[in-house]
């Protein structure tokens, strides 16, 4: 098995991208479009998290925060996602590890992951 990445994304195509280009690479893809994401994160305890920055008119940027203030998963690497073009100065302030810009090339997808992973889980 490989890697856990959970993906959260409200956007379904963009969702089913992201999935199918993660796994081809080999990644166990856990796909979720819910705030129930606090307990999924303790529940699986992924490797990383990719996820949009606004969902349902709340801040990806938030959780992201939050999760890395907390002993238990400030850890895990988190890339946020975004069409605003503020997205690489709301990523640094959230704490992410990195960021994506929507729309994006679907090669930075996996580049950008594969990256993160190397630098966290060598």
């Amino acid at each position: 098995m490989g890697k856990r990445i959970l993906v959260i994304e409200d956007d379904e195509p963009t969702l089913e991208i992201i999935e199918f280009l993660l796994q081809e690479e080999g990644f166990d893809v856990i796909p979720a479009d819910t705030w129930e994401i606090v307990r999924l994160v303790e529940e699986i305890m992924p490797d990383l998290i990719l996820m949009d920055d606004v969902l349902d008119g709340k801040f990806g940027r938030d959780l992201c925060k939050w999760l890395k203030s907390q002993s238990r998963t400030s850890n895990i690497p988190f890339i946020l996602m975004s069409a605003a073009p503020y997205i690489e100065r709301t990523a640094r302030e959230a704490c992410a590890d990195d960021y994506l810009v929507k729309p994006f090339d679907i090669e930075d997808v996996t580049t950008v992951v594969v990256n993160i992973l190397a630098q966290t889980h060598p």
